[in-house]
């Protein structure tokens, strides 16, 4: 059931990044839980090396794009993946940024967890507080995967529940 793929995030000691995105997408109604052979994979963007584990093949990698062990690993690992960052190379970016809204770009077809494609779009998001930019590409990049409507309109709606994460 989608909604209910493990998810697995891969942080560094001391790293917030990963208790942080899970609350986010908690409160935004997406529910995910650990186990063993987790299907979504996120990679902090501040992981100092790659992980010594490989992605399972059914799974799904998303990384910030300029980060070199994340990279790594995708390249290594033969399992689609989506990056986000600052550039024009990331799948995953901004088209606009400012104080309290965004409008996240998927830049190129995106193949979701079902099997289905979401073309390229953009996703006006407003935000009822501040949040990292690392944080929001890399959740809306797990509900884009995960094809998650209704915590996607969440965000979009600028969900009052993102005001504790600030």
């Amino acid at each position: 059931m989608l909604g209910d793929e493990p998810l697995r995030i891969v942080s560094g000691e001391g790293d917030p990044f990963g208790g942080t995105l899970r609350g986010l997408l908690r409160r935004l109604g997406y529910l995910p839980r650990r186990q063993q052979e987790a299907r979504v994979w996120v990679l902090s963007p501040a992981l100092p090396k790659a992980p010594q584990e490989q992605p399972p093949p059914e799974s799904y990698l998303i990384f910030k794009g300029d980060s070199a062990p994340s990279a790594s690993l995708a390249a290594r690992g033969g399992v689609p993946f989506l990056d986000y960052g600052f550039t024009r190379r990331a799948s995953l970016t901004f088209s606009s940024r400012e104080e309290g809204t965004a409008v996240i770009a998927l830049q190129r077809p995106l193949l979701t967890l079902s099997g289905g494609v979401i073309d390229p779009m953009e996703l006006p998001v407003r935000l009822s507080a501040p949040l990292e930019d690392d944080l929001l590409l890399s959740a809306a990049a797990v509900l884009l995967i995960s094809e998650k409507q209704e915590a996607l309109e969440a965000l979009w709606a600028g969900n009052a529940a993102l005001n504790s994460l600030s």
